[in-house]
Order: structure tokens, then C-alpha cells, then sequence
């Protein structure tokens, strides 16, 4: 298994105006800090047109693409490209939301680039050490990429406000996008949000249907990928398991909360027959 760390500041520059929207559900990136530290460097607001982002949350399930069309663009041009002529948007989202979204790209585009390029010189050796940490953690966990014969591929952002979004790269291996770490002690938390990602495109085919945030099969793909992932690193390093059930804690905003595996096992439920499934499959890629 390789794997490959990316930057784009075409990718982050999508992220930097989700980071300013108010979305219902759990892909929501808004963070009033981000907000703030964007306004100061701007010196002054970016204002989201309210029907834009009423528009977006209506139809999140068409639109949501624009989280995703980032990783199959080259540059900023071809994003742009791959926005307007997406063939999944009716007449109606190009006019209601993507036109003004570009529009929004556009007016930031050139200070968020100078800040990106600026940001990225500074931490250029930050970077060469977080990835050669992230690989040394992922070298544990080979038997994943073995068992689906994939390679990794990270990028890692200066926008994503939290969470991450996992993908099938261009070549078909595992994509990942998570936020870089401000500081050697993230690197942990970055760990296990690229490795959460990745296991849901292992994960995912056992609800063998189409995920949505609305009708709840999302809630119950995360469930699903998180204990996954709770077996996993119980079989391959158990020590990690604590600094695990940290990480999601700090994920559901309860930075100091601490669950035992009964509690844990209770919050994260899945009906029997799919606990079994994923079972079954750990069993499979452990061998």
C-alpha cells in the first residue's frame, strides 16, 4: 500500500465558503472561529446570500456534490467547468445556487490564494513531518488496502472546519480529505478521520442502498463505520483504543467525555444481523 498526500487550493477554497454556511445536517462546516480569523485577514464579512443557502439545504441531495467535485478537478479553472456543467444539476440549481456559489469562488479567489500559498510556505517542514507520522500510523493498518488491493490517498486542508469527506480518487484508490493538524498532538485526530473515511468505502455496501442524510441511512452508515473501525483497531493495536473513543467524543463536540466499550456499544447500535456483517468482514481482512 502507498500512500500519497495532496494539497489543492482549488479543493480548500470550496471549503473556506462551506465553512460559512449554515447547513441542517451532520455535513455541516460552519465554525464562527474559522469565521472570524477569515474576516480579520479579509478585513471585513463574507455575506451568504440567505436564499442561496436556503436553496442549498432544500436540496442538499443534488447539490451536496459540490463536496466531492473538488477532488476530480486539476485546477481552479476546471473546477469551474466541472460546476457548470455537472449533469446532476437541473436549470434551476444553476441558476438559484451555482452561478452565485461561483460568483462567491470568484470574489474570494484571489485572497484566499495569496493566504493559502502563504499559509503552505510556512509550513513546509510541518508538512514533511505530519506526513511521514501519518504514514508510520497507516503502515499498521496495511491489511485495509490489502484486503480491497487500493492504495491511499490523503489530502489534507487548511479549511475543512471539521470532519472529513472520503472519495474514490481518479485511479480508484481510497480518497481521503481531513484537516491538517495545528499541532503534533492533532496528528492523532487526523489518524482517525482519514481512517474513518476510508473505511466507509469498505463499509458503506453492506446497507446495499443509496446514502442520504434525510431518510437516516447516513446515521446508521456512520454507525456502521464506526464500529467498524472499533474492531479494527481492537485487533490491530488495542492500546489505540481509548485514544479512539476520545477522538469521537471530540467529533460530537464532548472534548472531556470518556465512554467504557458497554456505553460506546450502546450509543453506536446496529441491528444484530449487520453488527454480525461487520464482524464477518474484520474476520476477513485480519487474516
Amino acid at each position: 500500500m502507498q500512500m500519497v498526500f495532496k494539497y489543492g487550493k482549488h479543493i480548500d477554497l470550496i471549503y473556506h465558503i462551506l465553512a460559512h454556511f449554515h447547513v441542517d445536517n451532520a455535513s455541516d462546516l460552519y465554525l464562527p472561529a474559522y469565521v472570524e480569523s477569515m474576516k480579520q485577514i479579509r478585513n471585513g464579512d463574507l455575506t451568504i446570500p440567505v436564499q442561496m443557502e436556503k436553496y442549498y439545504n432544500e436540496n442538499f441531495n443534488r447539490l451536496s456534490i459540490i463536496n466531492f467535485l473538488p477532488f476530480y478537478a486539476t485546477d481552479w479553472d476546471n473546477l469551474k467547468q466541472l460546476l457548470l456543467n455537472h449533469h446532476g444539476f437541473t436549470e434551476m440549481d444553476k441558476n438559484i445556487f451555482i452561478v452565485p456559489f461561483l460568483q462567491l469562488l470568484h470574489n474570494e479567489s484571489a485572497m484566499y490564494f495569496d493566504f493559502w500559498e502563504n499559509k503552505h510556505q510556512k509550513i513546509f517542514d510541518q508538512k514533511i513531518h505530519t506526513e511521514n507520522l501519518l504514514r508510520h500510523r497507516f503502515d499498521e493498518f496495511q491489511c485495509l488496502f490489502d484486503y480491497s488491493n487500493k492504495n491511499a490517498v490523503a489530502y489534507l486542508s487548511l479549511s475543512l472546519t471539521r470532519n472529513g469527506r472520503g472519495f474514490s480518487s481518479i485511479n480508484g484508490d481510497f480518497g481521503a480529505f481531513a484537516p491538517f493538524p495545528q499541532n503534533t498532538k492533532d496528528i492523532k485526530n487526523v489518524f482517525f478521520t482519514l481512517l474513518h473515511e476510508y473505511s466507509h468505502q469498505i463499509t458503506d455496501p453492506l446497507l446495499n442502498t443509496n446514502i442520504y442524510m434525510g431518510d437516516g441511512s447516513h446515521a446508521i452508515s456512520e454507525n456502521i463505520v464506526i464500529l467498524f473501525d472499533y474492531y479494527l483497531i481492537s485487533a490491530i493495536c488495542e492500546v489505540n483504543i481509548e485514544s479512539y473513543f476520545s477522538w469521537l467524543a471530540h467529533m460530537a463536540g464532548n472534548i472531556n467525555k470518556k465512554i467504557g466499550v458497554d456505553e460506546f456499544l450502546h450509543i453506536f447500535y446496529v441491528p444484530n444481523t449487520v453488527h454480525n456483517k461487520i464482524k464477518n468482514l474484520i474476520d476477513k481482512i485480519i487474516c
